[in-house]
């Protein structure tokens, strides 16, 4: 005997319904939607975030790439040999570059690579005012400012460098070891008497020797110290720079 029509269509109805979304307890038909449009909602905010690092990125380079083009072409004249221009075009790109090098994490750009821009930048259209090809005291004086500029720059880098080396050589050594037990111990069950305690040594070390070499062994002291937790080692870190400056400046030997 066959079945009615009716009890199919019955029985439809019921699977119908115990598939709908009011079926189930407690459970809202829009449920669907409000999640699509919270996915939504990131989405957009997302874009508008690497929006916003695009256009960071490209308003910064482009600057860059002006700059350096006028400086090559040597026009527009008033731009470059103007005194009061020359200064307010570089203090310009220098808060520019030392921007972008702020935002490194956001716009995702390697710092070194902007601040090799930024200077190439600066030096180029610095040495469009002087017309060296033009003018022998021109030439002279950007010879003068260049040799002073590198030999600034050389002597740090050749202090940096042995200093950087010794530091590694004492760590491989377990010369910290001393030190790095002893804040750990007494900062173990209270994090927050870590930054006091590495910036006192930051401050003293540094009024009998080098600043940087201070900054050096305190930054290795905290790695070994805060191995994981990065954000709260870079705002040591931070301080660490502060204390270490402050020290040097305290002492009369210190630098």
């Amino acid at each position: 005997m066959s079945s009615s029509p009716s009890l199919n269509v019955d029985a439809r109805d019921l699977r119908l319904r115990g598939n709908s979304p009011m079926s189930k307890k407690g459970q809202s038909p829009t449920a669907v939607p409000e999640v699509s449009a919270g996915c939504g909602g990131e989405k957009v905010a997302r874009g508008i975030a690497t929006g916003s690092r695009r256009l960071t990125k490209i308003a910064g380079l482009t600057l860059f790439g002006l700059i350096f083009l006028l400086a090559f072409l040597g026009w527009p004249g008033a731009l470059i040999e103007d005194d009061a221009t020359h200064r307010k075009i570089l203090a310009s790109l220098f808060l520019t570059g030392i921007t972008l090098v702020a935002l490194e994490d956001v716009i995702r750009l390697d710092k070194a690579a902007i601040m090799l821009v930024l200077a190439s930048v600066m030096w180029t259209y610095h040495a469009a005012q002087k017309h060296p090809t033009k003018s022998e005291e021109g030439h002279e004086l950007l010879h003068h400012e260049l040799s002073k500029g590198l030999t600034d720059v050389g002597s740090v880098i050749l202090f940096l460098l042995p200093a950087m080396g010794i530091v590694e050589s004492i760590d491989h050594m377990d010369g910290f070891s001393a030190v790095t037990s002893f804040i750990v111990r007494y900062t173990q069950n209270s994090p927050d008497r870590l930054m006091p305690m590495i910036c006192t040594l930051a401050f003293f070390l540094s009024s009998v020797i080098d600043n940087l070499t201070a900054t050096i062994v305190c930054i290795k002291i905290l790695k070994r110290v805060v191995p994981h937790n990065q954000d709260w080692r870079h705002s040591c870190g931070g301080v660490v720079v502060v204390a270490a400056n402050a020290g040097g400046a305290w002492s009369p030997i210190g630098d």
